[in-house]
């Protein structure tokens, strides 16, 4: 076994130079200079360095492989030593990279010697609804953690990602022996974003401007869906949202069923213990309140 397995490194060594060199136990001679690979392993005409994966792959389906010296330095003398000593005998190679182009974004890179294999698939339906409103982003028809649009769905303190009993500076993860602890002052898309945590795909917390966005360029109508206060909000589009008047809550629920109030990703930079937030009752201000405050989100995902 150890003799084929010499055989074919041997065969896949590149000509670097007429000097012997010993290597896990292998001896072979190879030259300085030339990215050349001694026989056409893969068998499609033609002798360069693609031949250097499928000849790998021959001595991966060994199934007894004895090295004679540890190569990749991690202590063992294994299978896993292979790639270091192709690496060894063709010191010239620099594996090249695969590059994936999206729209407008910087390519994705992968070396092609860590592809194991590729397969397209059809993306997941994403379960949640949408509506485009003419803005810069698209709104989800449901608050987080509601099923319908009159649902109020979940609360949450701000930077929280999981629900409680009571929302107060005692409750709030982020608070501690009087000193709030300094977040991203935008935590859209972070782990302190609850609609990016508990939701799939690309959905998180609205940004101050994208909530700005929905306040000022659409229309708001105060109505009853199936029985649930709240606003009907139509975007430039044409198309709708309804924002259920979920209050908010603390110790107790607060407002529930006369005014709204929607956190956004921002924070108030003018002190650590506030938040911007969306509310009914002049819905095209800025608000802030205290991050401890448990509301609903309202979640967006990009267009």
């Amino acid at each position: 076994m150890m003799s084929r397995m010499c055989y074919i490194i041997v065969a896949l060594m590149i000509c670097l130079g007429a000097k012997a060199q010993t290597i896990g136990g292998i001896s072979g001679t190879v030259t300085p200079g030339l990215n050349i690979v001694r026989g056409d392993a893969n068998k499609d005409g033609s002798i360069d360095l693609k031949d250097v994966r499928t000849l790998q792959d021959i001595l991966l389906k060994i199934e007894k492989l004895t090295l004679e010296s540890e190569v990749n330095g991690d202590g063992h003398v294994s299978i896993s030593d292979l790639p270091a000593l192709i690496r060894m005998l063709q010191p010239r190679y620099v594996p090249k990279q695969l590059l994936v182009y999206r729209k407008g974004k910087l390519p994705l890179r992968f070396n092609i010697c860590d592809i194991d294999s590729i397969r397209f698939e059809m993306p997941k339906e994403d379960p949640y609804g949408w509506v485009d409103l003419g803005l810069s982003v698209m709104w989800a028809t449901c608050n987080v953690g509601a099923s319908q649009p009159e649902e109020y769905g979940n609360y949450y303190a701000w930077g929280e990602t999981e629900t409680k009993a009571s929302y107060t500076t005692n409750t709030y993860s982020h608070y501690s022996n009087g000193t709030y602890t300094k977040l991203p002052d935008n935590i859209a898309n972070t782990t302190y974003d609850a609609a990016h945590m508990l939701r799939e795909y690309t959905w998180r917390m609205p940004t101050l401007a994208e909530m700005d966005e929905l306040a000022t360029q659409c229309t708001w109508k105060w109505t009853a869906q199936n029985g649930v206060n709240g606003y009907l909000v139509v975007g430039p589009s044409g198309k709708s949202i309804f924002l259920p008047a979920a209050g908010h809550m603390r110790d107790v629920p607060i407002n529930v069923g006369f005014t709204g109030f929607y956190w956004t990703a921002t924070d108030d930079n003018s002190t650590p213990a506030k938040a911007m937030y969306l509310n009914f009752t002049a819905h095209d201000q800025h608000w802030t309140t205290f991050r401890a405050y448990g509301m609903p989100i309202r979640a967006v995902k990009p267009k």
